[in-house]
């Protein structure tokens, strides 16, 4: 269990072309001085016929935060049922698109996670076509292993409930061999009488304890919460409430004895969208955020830039209390630098280069930057070799950064770099 405080994240979803969403989702995180961003590629809308360009646009969107890419939904077209919670007919293709999803967007994540709740039948319907899991542990491992081949941090898509019994069959299929975290997902206090839903009061016992029956079954692997939250609506009287419980959740959920916890979510859902039970089936989907949908901020929003700044002001300080889960990941980390030379002796140092994507930019203007590494997949992008002048010229014109790692975790040379907003 590590010791010191977990890196605070957000967790939003991006419904297919609502750029308005991603837009303002931006600014917020950007006011907040958040860092760390969950957020998917949905398999089925990457397989619609404009789904790659859409998702292009999201990721050079995002592409100052530090990203946790979750892929799921399955394309109607191709499971066992025309139902995104189906099994793919062929589950070799989901090593297939995750391999498709790092060639085109790898630049721009460290962080793969395998699913979303796959003991949730919201999200994996087991009970109609897994009721082992056996499917499902064939599908993501051999995707878990190409990613891991391919540098990056593999997570086992959050589960909800949180069982040490599945963590445990998941192993014994198989499914851990090549898995880096095992993410949970809780949302406490979310429960009511008549419909219960989540964790129970009489099981909830806080996030400890949670990690505390976890931990045994999965070995020496990281945990994470990659999704909690509160939603501020009081289901008996039908109104908006519990803003200050919804700030009391999060206080507890930063407080988790785990190296990451994303809060669940930035926006509340646009209430003429379905949510994923059936439009406005379970109200509380629709007031997660810490932002209402027409732009109020609630407590909990102040509250959770609050908890960011004090972070960053104890671990500025060099304050051991904030560093325990830092130091554990110190040679693999990813750092962040805007010093041209050190750029410069780590991307020559592998025998990369400054690049352009062609088509973008114009004159005086090299266009959208890129790092050039040998043998390494560009996706669609097609790059042109710039001079390093040209590289920092527009690296210093648009306040950029360069995120990259010196080794992977398996200690080798790692080649994996990203620009991102200072």
């Amino acid at each position: 269990m590590p010791q010191g405080e977990a890196d605070l994240g957000i967790c939003q979803w991006f419904h297919y072309h609502d750029y308005e969403t991603v837009e303002r989702a931006v600014g917020y995180l950007r006011e907040l001085g958040i860092r760390h961003l969950r957020t998917g590629v949905s398999w089925a809308d990457f397989y619609r016929p404009h789904g790659p360009q859409w998702y292009d646009w999201v990721f050079e969107q995002l592409a100052e935060f530090e990203l946790l890419i979750s892929v799921w939904h399955t394309p109607p077209s191709i499971g066992e049922a025309p139902l995104c919670t189906a099994p793919p007919q062929r589950l070799d293709e989901y090593t297939d698109v995750i391999g498709r999803i790092i060639d085109r967007y790898g630049h721009a994540f460290e962080h793969l996670e395998l699913w979303n709740e796959p003991n949730n039948l919201y999200k994996w319907d087991f009970r109609r076509f897994d009721p082992h899991w056996r499917k499902f542990a064939q599908m993501i491992a051999p995707a878990a292993a190409y990613a891991q081949q391919r540098g990056k941090v593999t997570v086992l898509g959050g589960m909800s409930p949180i069982d040490p019994a599945w963590v445990a069959l998941m192993q014994r299929h198989g499914a851990l061999d090549a898995i880096d975290v095992v993410a949970m997902h809780s949302f406490p206090h979310m429960w009511w009488d008549d419909a219960p839903c989540w964790d129970q009061p009489d099981n909830w016992r806080g996030w400890a304890d949670k990690v505390r029956r976890v931990t045994p079954v999965v070995g020496n692997r990281r945990i994470w919460i990659s999704e909690s939250g509160l939603a501020t609506w009081d289901l008996h009287r039908s109104c908006r409430s519990r803003h200050a419980l919804q700030v009391r959740m999060l206080d507890q959920a930063a407080a988790a004895p785990v190296e990451r916890v994303y809060w669940y979510s930035l926006i509340d859902l646009d209430p003429a969208r379905e949510a994923i039970e059936g439009f406005h089936v379970d109200e509380n989907e629709y007031h997660l955020g810490l932002v209402r949908h027409e732009g109020t901020r609630k407590d909990a929003y102040w509250r959770m830039q609050q908890l960011l700044r004090d972070r960053r002001q104890r671990r500025s300080r060099g304050d051991s209390s904030s560093l325990g889960v830092s130091k554990m990941v110190a040679s693999n980390e990813s750092r962040k630098t805007t010093d041209h030379d050190e750029i410069r002796k780590w991307v020559e140092s592998r025998e990369g280069r400054p690049a352009r994507v062609l088509g973008t930019g114009g004159v005086d203007d090299p266009g959208l930057l890129r790092i050039d590494m040998p043998d390494e997949p560009t996706g669609e992008e097609n790059l042109e070799p710039i001079t390093w002048d040209d590289f920092f010229e527009k690296f210093e014109r648009e306040n950029l950064a360069m995120v990259y790692q010196e080794e992977t975790k398996e200690g080798q040379t790692s080649r994996f770099s990203k620009l991102v907003r200072r």
